[in-house]
């Protein structure tokens, strides 16, 4: 590791659910933190939930946030308020660089305040910007995204839509993410595992995790197998409407909304619960999910949109199917379930194509290099 920043700071809108920007801000954090950088974290508004502003104070890693909350979704007040404040902050603190993730209300506040320091800006992009995704920006990101210095983009497709479809001329890197090892010792699959006729799924319960063709796909599959059952991990706004769907397919007996588990530590027990995991996202960028997957060892299904083309493509350490292709997802879940050997091989193909491409200290090596660019 060559010279480190002395200080990051590190904008977020927000640190409430247990999903994958506030995973990627905490780890992010935490091997700063490790390797002695001081690093402080910044939010838009006061978090309900706790989790990750009691994670990152238990690891003394200050954390700042505006406690006004929103009279409505385009009020700006809370950030305005804060940056006002980081104003006053940064002119004592002094930080090296500021880390924005996402690219959303936060930095653009502060890149609308008059009399801000004049702080280089590195962005992560987590998702795969394009017409699917149109409605996640606001117009007035089209218009700052180029004062930038450098955005971190998590694949090839996220990369190519950072430039062509937000627009952005400058720099874009390929970083992966910050995925911690395993607390404890997960097997391969093996053949003493072939009457594990389960299947998981671990996603956000909202309409572009494609959760809807999970359900339908398991339709088919219980007609062939029908001690099969689908266990989805997750929580979201489409819950309910989810769950009508299941009654609706008459799959109560087949398929359980599990709810969440403790970010990092949980995945540990849930990916020996199942062989095989679905991820039917309709677009994606790289998920966290598949990635904790792969360094367990599990067999993945996921769909070809973003990042997953590369994850698995070269590979083949996963199966992917066409998005919103209901029978195919089905026949593959089949296909996995009545094959253990190939059920094996994923296993091993993915755990090897994970430890090429993740090693966590050339992860940070590669966040410290980028930020000494830009200082």
């Amino acid at each position: 590791m060559g010279k480190k920043p002395k200080r990051v700071a590190i904008f977020a809108d927000f640190l409430n659910e247990i999903g994958g920007v506030e995973y990627y801000i905490n780890q992010l954090a935490l091997s700063l933190k490790s390797a002695e950088v001081d690093v402080r974290v910044y939010c838009g508004v006061e978090p309900e939930n706790k989790y990750w502003i009691n994670l990152l104070k238990k690891h003394d890693i200050k954390t700042t946030f505006s406690k006004l909350h929103y009279k409505d979704r385009k009020d700006r007040t809370p950030e305005k308020t804060l940056t006002q404040q980081l104003v006053k902050d940064f002119n004592k603190w002094k930080p090296d660089i500021i880390h924005s993730c996402p690219m959303g209300k936060l930095v653009k506040i502060w890149l609308e305040t008059p009399n801000r320091q004049s702080i280089p800006i590195v962005a992560t992009e987590m998702t795969t910007p394009g017409p699917d995704t149109k409605h996640w920006y606001s117009n007035d990101l089209f218009e700052k995204i180029n004062k930038f210095d450098a955005i971190i983009a998590w694949s090839q497709a996220s990369s190519r839509g950072i430039k062509r479809f937000l627009g952005y001329e400058g720099e874009v890197v390929i970083f992966p993410h910050f995925i911690p090892a395993p607390k404890k010792k997960i097997d391969f699959i093996s053949k003493n595992d072939a009457k594990n006729k389960s299947i998981g799924c671990i996603s956000r319960l909202s309409p572009e995790k494609g959760i809807d063709y999970l359900i339908a796909a398991m339709s088919f599959v219980v007609k062939k197998t029908s001690n099969s059952t689908a266990h989805i991990y997750g929580m979201g706004r489409d819950e309910e409407r989810l769950k009508y769907l299941v009654k609706c397919f008459g799959l109560e007996n087949n398929i359980f909304f599990e709810g969440i588990y403790e970010p990092i530590v949980g995945i540990d027990n849930v990916s020996q619960k199942h062989n095989i995991f679905v991820q039917p996202s309709l677009f994606e960028g790289m998920s966290i999910a598949m990635l904790e997957l792969m360094v367990r060892k599990r067999a993945i299904i996921a769909t070809k949109v973003g990042g997953n083309l590369e994850l698995f493509s070269k590979s083949r350490s996963g199966i992917l199917v066409d998005r919103g292709d209901t029978k195919a997802l089905a026949n593959k879940i089949l296909f996995l379930l009545d094959n253990i050997e190939n059920q094996m091989i994923l296993s091993k193909k993915a755990y090897s194509a994970f430890q090429e491409r993740y090693k966590q200290i050339n992860v940070l090596n590669s966040h410290i290099e980028l930020y000494n660019k830009y200082i």
